[in-house]
């Protein structure tokens, strides 16, 4: 399957790591899919790999003299983070608007290659229609959805875009449940209540809680990154105020981890960037990146 795969190679790696190769065992490999076929608002998503990649080089990866990583020191937390980890990016996903959907077809099957050489699979998006095949790549793991908006739309065509992607993913028979978690706002009172495969969570100890019933001890974490307050995560196509922040997002990594789930793949969706004011957001999120994937990994 490996050898069928055709990746575009980045300009830059995250962070300088090495590129993901499959008969390499690696702990986190990165991939991005700068794709925005599923985005109804103003900004483009397909910027946000790329973006992200740029701002890791504040961020360099170093290795000792035994060519280990050295990982980062977190002043926050007063200890290292991904120490000894080994590190790959496989590059992005050639995606053109053009093509129509049916260019992503192939995406289970990248990310089932990917996992088999990983701990950790990081998807870099990408609009959050795209969690679609995502779940297509599953086994039965659960879906962690983490957003701050509800499915504003019904199930209508074959794809889903980014405002009905949960209804088309809670469908799917590789997926085990799907966990919401952020929801947030004001929506009109003729709503549709959750189907009985998901489950809307107001606290941390509420998503494990779920998992639990459903039997779940591996999911596949999706943020979609307007769960953030607009104060620090602006990049978006659809800000809501009232938001998480990133100690947030981390207190639910935490608490999935000590309650016994195994993160297995980590989704960070629609990041979209339009130029320098959107720099110090793209900042924001690779020192996230390194936290929470090291928080990923705990278990």
């Amino acid at each position: 399957m490996t050898s069928d795969l055709v990746m575009r190679a980045p300009g830059r790696t995250i962070f300088g790591v090495p590129l993901w190769a499959p008969e390499q065992p690696c702990d986190v490999v990165f991939v991005g899919v700068p794709a925005d076929m599923g985005m109804l608002g103003i900004r483009s998503t397909q910027g946000g790999p790329g973006a992200l990649r740029d701002a890791s080089i504040v961020f360099p990866e170093v290795r000792d003299d035994a060519n280990r990583p050295v990982g980062w020191y977190d002043y926050p937390q007063r200890r290292v983070l991904l120490a000894g980890r080994q590190l790959r990016d496989a590059g992005d996903f050639p995606y053109d608007r053009r093509q129509g959907p049916e260019q992503l077809e192939s995406l289970p099957d990248l990310y089932a290659a990917l996992r088999e050489s990983s701990r950790l699979l990081v998807i870099l998006g990408g609009d959050h229609s795209l969690s679609y095949w995502m779940g297509r790549s599953l086994s039965g793991e659960g879906v962690v959805w983490v957003d701050g908006h509800e499915d504003a739309g019904r199930v209508q065509g074959e794809v889903p875009h980014h405002a009905n992607v949960v209804s088309y993913v809670e469908r799917l028979d590789t997926v085990g449940c799907v966990v919401q978690y952020g929801l947030r706002g004001l929506i009109p009172a003729l709503r549709r209540d959750p189907p009985p495969q998901r489950t809307l969570c107001e606290r941390p100890e509420e998503v494990v809680a779920a998992l639990r019933r459903y039997g779940i001890t591996e999911v596949a974490l999706s943020i979609d990154v307007d769960v953030l307050d607009p104060s620090v995560m602006p990049s978006v196509s659809s800000p809501l105020p009232e938001g998480l922040g990133f100690a947030d997002l981390l207190t639910l990594v935490s608490t999935l981890t000590r309650g016994g789930i195994s993160i297995r793949v980590l989704e960070l969706m629609e990041f979209a960037p339009v130029g320098e004011a959107d720099r110090l957001p793209a900042l924001a999120l690779v020192k996230f990146l390194v936290r929470v994937v090291d928080a990923c990994l705990a278990r």
